[in-house]
């Protein structure tokens, strides 16, 4: 994974304003320009809320998508991750991998007691990838989101550090 930088908000861009890369899970944006996107890049409008996006890429550097943290709660020190690989590149453990290296990243240099994921009640693939990423499902949330115009219902996925137990791709288990 690359953490998207200044450099890369082109295509950052390019993608998360693309209704065909988001899918139909994920609400669609309104159309910003590359420099209201830089804008909000360098000046987040709620900077201690943080938001920290990284490009999904193969070995060879090949960019297949995007995985975010942000805070899930402040309060309580729960981080939540997100995903999004690009659809001819879905299915070939891309996202697993992406969401496992979030969570040892997270669990390795924070005190957190959990991580969470949102999950569209529809979404069989994510699911699966949360799951493999080790997350177990919590519940449901009624009327937890508005992508394209209805309200939808999510699960809630969690892992916590006891769950956790080790690193598995940073190179330390």
């Amino acid at each position: 994974m690359k953490l998207v930088e200044k450099d890369d908000l082109a295509q950052y861009a390019e993608w998360i304003q693309d209704w065909d890369f988001r899918g139909p899970f994920w609400a669609p944006l309104r159309h910003r320009t590359i420099l209201e996107i830089e804008k909000d890049f360098a000046e987040p409008k709620n900077p201690g809320l943080e938001f920290t996006r990284y490009y999904v890429q193969k070995r060879d550097g090949m960019r297949v998508g995007l995985a975010f943290y942000a805070w899930g709660s402040q309060l309580h020190d729960w981080m939540e991750v997100a995903y999004i690989i690009d659809i001819a590149q879905r299915g070939k453990g891309y996202a697993t991998e992406a969401v496992q290296i979030l969570v040892d990243f997270l669990f390795l240099t924070r005190q957190l007691e959990r991580i969470q994921a949102l999950i569209d009640v529809e979404n069989t693939a994510s699911q699966k990838v949360i799951e493999k990423a080790g997350f177990f499902r919590e519940g449901e949330l009624r009327n937890a989101y508005w992508p394209r115009g209805e309200w939808r219902n999510a699960y809630m996925y969690s892992i916590t550090r006891r769950e956790w137990k080790e690193p598995h791709f940073l190179g330390l288990g």
